[in-house]
């Protein structure tokens, strides 16, 4: 009896270090990601800069005190707001001792020079996506005609995840349902469907491509509001006069 009592004692406890080990290995995965990041960061502004070995292990040690000072505040507070305002705190304090303690001043330069250079290539990226996004898009509207061949509308269909098909085949029905609300007979035609659906996919795909290029929340949100405004216009672009006023109507 003992010996059961003596084995399921140690299987308890080998689960707990198991899961431990398990979340532990993940937050050391991300600060070496985090800390090599930085580490060519500074190479690219100056190859000498490069980080010591004494320099990496501090700041791993940094990442990883902060990611479970974080995880630790998540798990006594639900407001994802305090989360992240807390989040943002301690990554200020990090960076600071980084920047001051650990750092050399060349560094502490070169790091924030490439912080600079960085902020300026996304303000101007985002610039430029909007304005790009909108010049187009007033053309298209001006001269309302096919967006599309039928081969390249299934050459995206054919891209796509079952998932995104979903998606994209959900909006180009429900945007069907408003139209022929009010008269059955202006429901999209089998080529409007199929090249609505294929505006809804490219808008997922450009979102699924921001998302995997790194970008920030912020940013994604941005250039998906410019996205979903130009998909807009290119499928009422695709609609007779009639639809468009049932749809506005429904609207």
């Amino acid at each position: 009896m003992k010996s059961i009592k003596f084995i399921l004692v140690i299987a308890a406890l080998l689960l707990v270090y198991g899961t431990g080990f398990s979340q532990s290995t993940k937050a050391n995965s991300k600060a070496v990601e985090k800390t090599d990041k930085l580490d060519r960061a500074l190479k690219g502004e100056n190859p000498t800069l490069a980080l010591s070995e004494s320099q990496k292990e501090q700041i791993i040690a940094l990442q990883i005190e902060r990611m479970n000072e974080v995880s630790a505040y998540r798990k006594n507070n639900s407001n994802k707001d305090e989360v992240k305002a807390k989040s943002k705190e301690l990554n200020k304090v990090m960076g600071s001792k980084i920047s001051n303690a650990i750092l050399t001043k060349e560094q502490a330069k070169a790091q924030k020079a490439y912080r600079k250079k960085m902020k300026g290539k996304k303000e101007r990226g985002a610039a430029k996506a909007n304005k790009a996004s909108k010049i187009p898009t007033r053309k298209k509207t001006m001269n309302p005609t096919t967006t599309m061949t039928n081969a390249e509308a299934d050459k995206i269909y054919a891209a796509a995840t079952d998932k995104q098909k979903a998606s994209a085949e959900k909006a180009t029905e429900k945007l069907n349902a408003k139209i022929s609300a009010s008269n059955a007979s202006l429901a999209l035609s089998d080529d409007q469907r199929k090249q609505i659906t294929a505006l809804n996919l490219k808008s997922l795909f450009e979102a699924a491509k921001m998302k995997k290029e790194g970008l920030s929340k912020d940013e994604i949100k941005l250039k998906n509001k410019e996205v979903v405004k130009s998909n807009k216009r290119l499928i009422k672009s695709l609609l007779t006069k009639e639809q468009k006023g049932a749809q506005k109507k429904k609207n």
